[in-house]
């Protein structure tokens, strides 16, 4: 049985950490990801308002919030935001953040130009039922000059990791349709669907 993107993580948010504790790579991912493609482009004035969507157990909410802006955290899975909930109480920072259940594809909580910086990591359009409607609320609600940030999966990449695996079959099939389903539905995107058009 295929779980929903929200079912996975929930049954998986008290672990979910700890999964990649052991993956020596996520190591560099996460400071060149912090240090070239979050840090650089956050505002200078640190009451902005940035929003984390798909933000799940807190992992760049924290940073940002130590740097005293105010932080909107959401994700889909309500298991996942009570782990963030808690790390960010240990840290002395729910002050600054507000937490909130939302999909990517449905932020009708928040109104148009709400925040002043709007981060999407960790691949969260590309596990929303609709990644083009993601991508449209995310600049929404994105403030007019503001900096959105969202990474997402590569179906290039993917495409060789399924050939490395001697998984030709999946290979052939992402070709014809881009979305795939492992633990859960998960879409890959070519790199011309990410330019503006």
């Amino acid at each position: 049985m295929v779980l929903t993107a929200k079912e996975w993580h929930d049954l998986h948010a008290t672990e979910y950490d700890a999964s990649y504790e052991d993956m020596k790579w996520i190591e560099i991912y996460d400071r060149i990801t912090w240090d070239r493609t979050i840090k650089p482009y956050l505002p200078d004035d640190r009451g902005a308002l940035i929003l984390d969507a798909g933000g799940g157990t807190g992992k760049w909410t924290i940073p940002i919030a130590e740097l005293g802006y105010r932080v909107t955290l959401t994700d889909i899975s309500e298991r996942m935001l009570q782990i963030a909930e808690k790390k960010l109480a240990k840290a002395n920072l729910l002050a600054k953040v507000r937490i909130v259940v939302a999909d990517v594809t449905q932020m009708d909580m928040f109104e148009e130009d709400s925040f002043d910086f709007v981060l999407c990591e960790g691949d969260p359009l590309s596990y929303c039922s609709d990644p083009r409607k993601g991508i449209k609320e995310l600049v929404r609600v994105a403030k007019e000059g503001a900096a959105i940030i969202a990474s997402v999966d590569n179906l290039y990449s993917r495409l060789m990791w399924s050939v490395r695996q001697d998984m030709v079959g999946q290979a052939v099939k992402l070709l014809e349709d881009q979305w795939a389903t492992g633990e859960y539905p998960m879409y890959f995107f070519k790199p011309g669907e990410l330019i503006r058009r």
